[in-house]
């Protein structure tokens, strides 16, 4: 009986939780040309925006942002990655001003752990920064969100966004009247759990199935 029990603590846990990756759009392959960090393609501020869903209640505990070295300027110069997770008005993908994006969720300004590495592209070798930010804990209602990132370092950098479907699509924050698509592909991965608990029902039908194993067993060791 007590393997019995032991064995519905496990399935129960199991389900409920699963760690890992809840998002990854792939590895990049080319340069969006749209700028990430300040002081580049003549804006002095560009931010990346991809659209997200979570198909059920999602606790985020950290991204991956992946960007385009053009300049060769390495990773020498950053400081900070600046995010914010807004809450998605439509699930068009169409966005044509900042209220389109709806309420800002969650917002930090944090030092993410960087590397560097080269990968062949469409267009050629790309020099690949990452951007990696661990250790959040983010709980999102089961919904459609866009995450928005922007790169901060020292001195002027151009930096691009590492896309991975349509190089043109993208929304920059700052400029509410210059819309475009909001691009869902956008090299990025969410990382986190989902909590997924079983329905009343099932749990109530595998409680009375382990009431009777007890019961039989009971009976069998009266006789």
């Amino acid at each position: 009986m007590n393997k019995i029990i032991s064995m519905f603590v496990l399935l129960f846990a199991s389900i409920t939780v699963n760690a890992g990756i809840l998002l990854d759009t792939g590895a990049p392959n080319y340069d969006s040309e749209q700028c990430v960090a300040q002081g580049c393609n003549g804006a002095e501020q560009w931010w990346a925006v991809s659209a997200f869903t979570a198909s059920t209640d999602w606790t985020i505990t950290g991204f991956e942002f992946f960007a385009v070295d053009t300049k060769s300027v390495g990773n020498a110069n950053y400081q900070s990655t600046t995010w914010k997770i807004f809450e998605a008005q439509n699930t068009t993908g169409q966005i044509e001003s900042n209220a389109d994006l709806g309420a800002v969720t969650y917002e930090a300004t944090i030092e993410a752990s960087t590397s560097q590495y080269q990968i062949n592209g469409i267009l050629g070798d790309l020099d690949i920064i990452s951007f990696l930010i661990s250790n959040l804990d983010i709980k999102l209602s089961e919904g459609n969100y866009f995450l928005a990132q922007h790169h901060n370092f020292s001195q002027a950098t151009n930096l691009t966004i590492a896309g991975t479907i349509i190089p043109s699509a993208f929304y920059n924050t700052d400029f509410a009247g210059n819309p475009s698509q909001v691009n869902f592909g956008i090299a990025q991965k969410i990382f986190g759990k989902v909590s997924s608990i079983p329905e009343p029902a099932s749990i109530a039908l595998f409680g009375m199935g382990l009431l009777g194993l007890g019961w039989s067993r009971k009976k069998k060791q009266s006789k």
